[in-house]
């Protein structure tokens, strides 16, 4: 047997729907929110379509009456009932696939084809001010402190919302709005796109300029490093002496110079901070590089004393080396 399998998928009969009723699963929708009702109606719309129900979205004249009239004389309509039943399980898998917060505007609906109305009427219109909105948004966007990924992913969002009203960008139209929310910082990849004799891919632009945050990124890193450089300079010479006389050369007291005795177990010698005079841990080492990204937005000098008077106020040395 097969490590997977397809499930069938019931076909709604409209000829014959008491042998059809079928339940819609909406469980793989997206919910209705105040802003994403364009692509919510194209995914519940297909849905339906593969069930064969668009129907129920819209009263038609295929839609059966309660009730029929034949000779006079009004009797219950026999396709109704199932016709019902069927709108009745789309009505509760259609309420379920939107938020509560937006529920409230299809209180008043009492069929499928109702919520799909309502809906449409209070999310779906593309007026002109929503479109002038989203032009807005996109003309005002600006990367900041955001990653390029967020940047995209945020300007792009905005102009797919055009495309979907009907007023998609024109893609020269939507890089140069990319561009020019850029910092100075990207100057030298905004120059070589500008410089194109044709358009860039959206799919390009967006891996030049990850590769540009890459190379920034390695260069504040590098720009921070010496720091910690005082860390590393040579270690004064220093005297031990065992606190035991040990019979060497006439019983006299072993003096050891330089490095400590052999059969002590001592860390390697890791330098000594400027600032007091006491040993340098490599956690300390590793927390003056962190603190180090600080230095961009404080004075030096009063930033590294705080941080100094904290780590010693904690009984341990990790003052920041200068």
């Amino acid at each position: 047997m097969s490590a997977t399998s397809a499930e069938n998928v019931s076909v709604y009969n409209a000829q014959n729907p008491q042998t059809t009723l079928i339940y819609v699963n909406m469980s793989s929708v997206t919910k209705l929110t105040n802003v994403n009702y364009l692509m919510w109606s194209k995914q519940v719309r297909a849905l339906l379509e593969g069930h064969e129900l668009q129907s129920f979205l819209e009263e038609s004249a295929d839609t059966p009456s309660a009730t029929i009239t034949v000779n006079d004389v009004s009797s219950p309509n026999p396709a109704f009932a199932p016709w019902r039943r069927q709108d009745r399980l789309l009505y509760s898998a259609l309420i379920g696939a939107i938020s509560l917060p937006v529920q409230s505007v299809v209180s008043s609906a009492t069929t499928t084809a109702e919520v799909w109305s309502l809906l449409a009427t209070t999310f779906g219109n593309p007026t002109r001010g929503h479109i002038r909105q989203l032009k807005f948004q996109i003309k005002s966007c600006v990367k900041g402190t955001k990653t390029i990924s967020e940047y995209l992913r945020l300007i792009k969002a905005k102009a797919d919302d055009l495309s979907l009203l009907g007023k998609p960008m024109d893609p020269e139209d939507l890089t140069e709005q990319i561009l020019d929310g850029l910092s100075e910082d990207y100057k030298p990849e905004i120059d070589a796109i500008n410089g194109r004799d044709t358009t860039i891919s959206y799919t390009e632009l967006h891996e030049r300029l990850l590769n540009r945050e890459a190379m920034l990124m390695c260069s504040e890193a590098t720009s921070i490093a010496p720091i910690v450089a005082n860390a590393t300079e040579a270690r004064p010479r220093q005297q031990w002496r065992t606190n035991q006389s040990q019979p060497n050369r006439g019983n006299q007291t072993q003096v050891y110079r330089g490095n400590a005795p052999p059969s002590q177990n001592r860390q390697p010698y890791k330098g000594r901070c400027q600032a007091c005079g006491q040993p340098v841990t490599v956690q300390s080492i590793v927390l003056s590089f962190a603190w180090s990204v600080d230095l961009h937005h404080h004075s030096r000098g009063n930033h590294l004393r705080s941080r100094g008077n904290h780590l010693h106020s904690h009984g341990s040395h990790e003052q920041i080396l200068q």
